[in-house]
């Protein structure tokens, strides 16, 4: 009757030290595994914060999403872990499959709002992206990029045409 309680108390404590063992000598893979598994949590979100809290810890930054840099999934980039977009609340599989058809390098953000408008990916995608971080490498805040996203699509093509053309004039501003 004992010899089970004594086999799984044996096999939780072996299990506990490979886990220990793993965290402490490759800690951006034991983090990247975590996060992806909060994909299959009833609160991802807060399972994501409650990870992001422990890699401070080990000196490991959580990037936010960016529409360029980040992959579908959380992922290692040089000493730390990037955000994924699969893991941005409000965005669906559909919303992920034309995002991938939009990925691409883009010089200015109205080259990013031309082509998520001809990739057909609406602004209630294009939106929450911006919130959490997507498109940091411009110099407007989050709010004012959303707003600018919105305006973009209600533009007629010849007022896109002259926003393209006084765009660096006035440093896309």
């Amino acid at each position: 009757n004992y010899s089970f309680n004594a086999s799984h108390s044996q096999s939780y404590a072996g299990l506990a030290a490979i886990t220990i063992y793993l965290k402490f000598k490759y800690p951006r893979e034991f983090f990247l595994s975590l996060l992806r598994m909060t994909r299959y949590e009833p609160d991802p979100i807060s399972e994501i914060s409650k990870i992001h809290k422990e890699m401070d810890l080990f000196n490991i930054k959580l990037l936010p999403p960016h529409i360029i840099n980040s992959e579908m999934d959380f992922s290692v980039e040089g000493n730390d872990i990037r955000f994924g977009l699969l893991s941005i609340k409000g965005i669906s599989d559909k919303s992920i499959e034309r995002l991938n058809n939009f990925r691409s390098k883009y010089a200015t953000k109205f080259d990013v709002f031309k082509s998520a408008q001809q990739a057909k990916l609406s602004i209630r995608v294009l939106s929450p992206l911006i919130q959490a971080g997507a498109l940091e490498n411009f110099k407007q805040s989050r709010s004012k990029v959303v707003l600018e996203a919105q305006l973009w699509n209600i533009l007629t093509q010849n007022e896109q045409k002259y926003c393209m053309m006084y765009g660096e004039k006035f440093d896309y501003d």
